[in-house]
């Protein structure tokens, strides 16, 4: 089994198991709450693996294997860019973006920064209905610049590449995005976290945390490529300072 392959098992894993006990702190919020009261050593379990709370398992992980895959996507831009490939600002510049969701999802950031559009919709009245989350505004024009930008840049991409980034952000931007439309529905409505609301909850962070997975797996599956190898071996060189900036064999190809 091939590294990227081996590496995709165990994050699924990982996923899958910290989305099963998510889906157990749920069950338990709503089916046990009140009924029996849980020991003290249970209540602090479920909170550190609760899908709807911040700093516990899940959120150290997603920032982990976003950050991850940031590193991932910067390697292959500095290689690009020391080796005068195309296409190496598109890939640095997603890592930066992937570093930042990776900050934000420590930080909780876009929940602290969207109360702007947030009162601008509910002054309007859209904020009572799908968009009563307003920092998803945000990231629906951001999905949309996003995707205008790089439309050349993943056609360019092979197409045993390019598919499992197609997967990652659908997966990504669907969970993170789509659901979020329809629990703010539901709050909006209810007032209240609901049995579906949580529901909703544990398969959005699922999609997003699987799209990451598609995505460590699409970038290490390019790394492995006979190209995108040696020029990740030039980069290698050139830090050891074996090989300088500059000084590349006149007879590198460009890679895409």
């Amino acid at each position: 089994m091939v590294l990227q392959k081996k590496i995709a098992v165990i994050l699924c894993i990982i996923v899958g198991g910290l989305l099963a006990m998510g889906l157990l702190s749920q069950m338990w919020k709503f089916y046990m709450f009140g009924v029996h009261e849980a020991p003290w050593w249970m209540e602090s379990f479920l909170k550190l693996v609760d899908l709807d709370r911040e700093n516990n398992l899940p959120t150290w992980y997603s920032s982990t294997a976003l950050f991850a895959n940031s590193v991932l996507f910067g390697l292959i831009g500095w290689a690009k860019r020391h080796n005068g490939e195309s296409y190496d600002k598109h890939w640095l510049a997603l890592a930066g973006i992937l570093l930042y969701l990776s900050i934000d999802e420590a930080a909780s950031l876009h929940e602290r920064t969207s109360w702007m559009a947030e009162v601008l919709l509910h002054r309007t009245g859209l904020g009572s209905d799908y968009f009563y989350y307003g920092w998803v505004l945000f990231g629906i024009g951001a999905v949309l610049v996003v995707g205008i930008l790089y439309w050349h840049f993943i056609f360019d991409l092979p197409k045993e590449i390019s598919r499992w980034f197609f997967l990652a952000g659908f997966l990504y931007a669907g969970g993170a995005i789509g659901f979020e439309l329809f629990e703010g529905k539901i709050f909006a409505t209810e007032n209240k976290v609901t049995l579906t609301f949580a529901l909703l909850v544990v398969v959005e962070e699922g999609m997003e945390m699987f799209g990451v997975v598609a995505s460590i797996y699409g970038a290490l599956a390019y790394m492995n490529r006979e190209d995108m190898r040696k020029s990740l071996l030039r980069l290698q060189e050139a830090a050891m300072g074996n090989l300088s900036p500059g000084h590349d064999s006149p007879s590198m190809q460009r890679t895409h």
